[in-house]
């Protein structure tokens, strides 16, 4: 039941009501924080209701995360998303897991960095530039990566113009990206997985430096 009402949601908010969102521009930061026109947004408003805590820090945070998620698909065709969503919503296990992992994302990230970068990895999604296993793989890396370590992999990826394989170099971060199970340390060779190398280019896409 939970699946189908945040899945109703999600496909709301990304197609049918996505206008009504990108007109209100920056008015919706200012709503963010006391609710207004983001409860209007479908995912906001079914989502809240699953939140474990209702304390105003999390209401906020979750309202943030939820803009940050929504902006990075703005770009994308609506028939895209539909159709995307629509083969999403033929296997209950899928939609269950996609929708559940999308509200964690909503709700736990602290700050919408998080949030932008799986924003990102949902519109490539949806615009069908990575399958689902390659999004939800990448999501619950970002999912379980500190901050910093995400940072760090961002800053260090952009600096070796995303090349795989790094010799004869080291980085001070380089334990907070092995961290993230994405490089490993052969000899004076850092390697950064297919999987990194996918999250560099969709994830962090329009990202300064990136």
């Amino acid at each position: 039941m939970k699946g189908s009402l945040l899945i109703k949601a999600i496909k709301d908010t990304l197609t049918d009501n996505w206008e009504s969102l990108a007109e209100g521009g920056d008015l919706i930061w200012s709503a963010a924080t006391e609710g207004g026109l983001l409860e209007e947004i479908p995912l906001v408003s079914i989502g809240a209701k699953f939140l474990n805590a209702r304390d105003q820090l999390q209401e906020h945070r979750f309202r943030r995360n939820c803009q940050a998620l929504l902006l990075a698909c703005e770009k994308v065709d609506n028939e895209k998303k539909r159709e995307t969503l629509d083969k999403l919503s033929a296997d209950p296990e899928l939609l269950e897991d996609f929708a559940d992992t999308l509200l964690q994302i909503a709700c736990d990230s602290s700050k919408p960095y998080k949030a932008s970068i799986v924003g990102n990895l949902l519109a490539s999604m949806l615009s069908g530039r990575i399958d689902y296993l390659a999004y939800d793989r990448l999501t619950h890396i970002v999912h379980s990566a500190s901050i910093p370590a995400l940072q760090a992999f961002q800053r260090d990826m952009a600096s070796t113009a995303g090349n795989p394989y790094i010799q004869n170099r080291s980085f001070g971060s380089e334990p907070l990206m092995l961290s993230m199970g994405i490089a490993s340390r052969y000899g004076n060779k850092l390697t950064i997985s297919d999987d990194g190398i996918l999250l560099y280019r969709f994830g962090f896409a329009g990202f300064p430096n990136a």
